[in-house]
């Protein structure tokens, strides 16, 4: 996704991008299957997810590459 990617910012576009071409945002999702690791089910399996799924994909993807990241959630 970022092969050949000059910067920081465009890898993290790129991964963006490719976050919005391969899978789609609801709210209806099925449930985790038992020892099923929630990223992989999201980006590999089901590719349907709410901002709590996306959220982390991007991060793990973005630490994946050696780019600094960090999740957040909270009031």
């Amino acid at each position: 996704v970022t092969s050949g990617v000059p910067s920081t910012y465009d890898q993290v576009q790129a991964l963006i991008g490719w976050l919005e071409e391969n899978t789609s945002y609801t709210l209806d999702i099925p449930p985790l299957p038992r020892g099923a690791d929630a990223v992989e089910q999201y980006l590999f399996e089901d590719k349907q997810g709410f901002c709590e799924q996306i959220a982390t994909a991007l991060v793990v993807m973005m630490r994946s590459l050696g780019l600094p990241s960090l999740h957040v959630t909270g009031v």
